[in-house]
């Protein structure tokens, strides 16, 4: 099964575990289409926000083994990011 380290940098995590988003988006990672935040690291974004970047990690890992083994589902670009941000705050995930 494929899991994800704190050093995975934004732009990977989301193009190869777009289910991510809700995580981070939950964790109060609002950052998700930031271009600066596509160069940092988890652990880096993680930092910035005050957040225990191991329960990051360990909650992701948790999302892509209920979504499939952790496996890649499909390659995310930036639209599908924004589509998926604006579903979030239309449902009131993404504060």
């Amino acid at each position: 099964m494929d899991q994800i380290d704190k050093n995975i940098n934004f732009s990977e995590l989301l193009e190869k575990h777009p289910e991510a988003v809700e995580v981070l988006m939950n964790s109060g990672m609002h950052c998700i289409g930031c271009p600066a935040a596509m160069f940092e690291s988890l652990e880096d974004g993680a930092r910035a926000h005050g957040i225990p970047v191991k329960n990051l990690v360990d909650e992701i890992n948790k999302k892509l083994e209920a979504k499939g083994g952790g496996k890649i589902n499909k390659k995310l670009n930036e639209e599908d990011i924004n589509k998926k941000w604006e579903k979030m705050k239309k449902n009131g995930k993404g504060k």
